[in-house]
Formats: C-alpha cells, structure tokens, sequence
C-alpha cells in the first residue's frame, strides 16, 4: 500500500500510515503526551515496546513532557502531541492546569517554547537517528494567520524528514459569537516528522 502525505481520515488512521512506512517492529517508542491514546485506536501495540506517558491520564508514567524521568537515548522514537490549544475555549482546558500554559496568557505564541522544550527533551531521550513524530496544527490569532507548523519545521538537532496532513471530515468548531470572517477556518492538522542528528 502506498503511503500518501495527506489524509482525509483520523488522526489514528494517519498516525497508524506513518509507524507503519518509519517505524520498525521491536522499536522502543515513548508516547510522551499519550492523554487517552487516541493515537493508537488503529494499531497492534504488541509489534512495538510502548511506554506511555501523560499527566493526569491511566499511562506508564506521569512526567510532564519537558522534564521526563528516562535515561538519555532511551528510545528509538517519540511522540509528541502537547496541549496546543491555548487556553482560551480550549478544548484541553482540563491539562491547562498540569502544564501553566494559560498562566503566559493564552496565546499561541506562548505555546511555542512548550514545543520547543518538549523536543527538546526528546531529543534527549532519543538514539542517535531515533525519530520525533510530532503532532500540531495552525490558527488564526487577532484575525492574523500563525503558522505554527513552520515555526517547528527546523527544530535544533534535528532534521526534518516529513509532513502529513490530516483533513478533517467535518466542520471546524466555530464561536456564535463570530459576525465577520477575516480568514479561512483551518480544518487540518499535521504530523512532522524529524530525525535526531547524531
């Protein structure tokens, strides 16, 4: 089956297309930000050594992501999803709490360094040429476009190897508050994914 960049499907059937052309059975993997392991709906744990970790979720562990209690170049691969809506009308609101990013405002400004410090930290735990797979998606912030993604297509030491994108099948969530559109509604998400640089 031919693996393609761009899915109208689930986040779980995109991620499923990405371990299976990437990442090798036996591999150790870290779900770093694991929540209720949506991720993993559509896959046969038993072909890889799954650790699991998330705060306040049923997982292995219970670190926060930027400062993980494993022993350096641990795993061959980890993945990344952090709590990327920003506080307000966020739909990880209940994480707010565990990981302060409403506490610098809300802005999805202010979301960049918890990304930036969760590779960080991946890099980290990871072998050398071990893989990042990294979950995001961009918004529109004062009726200006942020292209979050970009911002994280050159993160430092690593290289960027992929990019998948998820479309969704149904409509985008908007406020009734809304009487004027400034930009289009983003109803995709994308999946990036980087190499540790030895």
């Amino acid at each position: 089956m031919t693996v393609l960049t761009a899915h109208v499907s689930s986040n779980a059937s995109c991620f499923a297309s990405i371990l299976d052309l990437y990442v090798a059975t036996g591999a150790r993997v870290l779900d770093a930000t694991y929540g209720r392991g949506a991720f993993w709906a559509a896959i046969d744990r038993a072909k890889y050594r799954l650790v699991t970790n998330d705060i306040g979720t049923p997982a292995d562990c219970a670190a926060d992501f930027r400062k993980l209690p494993f022993e350096a170049a641990a795993f061959d691969v980890v993945v990344l999803d952090p709590p990327y809506m920003h506080s307000g009308g966020s739909i990880k609101r209940s994480l707010d709490k565990c990981y302060r990013n409403g506490e610098r405002g809300g802005s999805w400004r202010d979301v960049l360094p918890m990304y930036l410090d969760g590779a960080k930290e991946a890099r980290r735990v990871l072998v050398d040429g071990g893989l990042l797979i990294l979950k995001t998606q961009d918004t529109v912030v004062n009726h200006r476009q942020f292209y979050l993604h970009a911002h994280l297509l050159d993160l430092p030491g690593f290289l960027a190897e992929d990019l998948f994108v998820v479309v969704q099948r149904g409509r985008p969530l908007m406020s009734g508050k809304w009487k004027r559109q400034y930009h289009a509604r983003k109803n995709h998400s994308y999946f990036l994914i980087h190499r540790k640089r030895a």
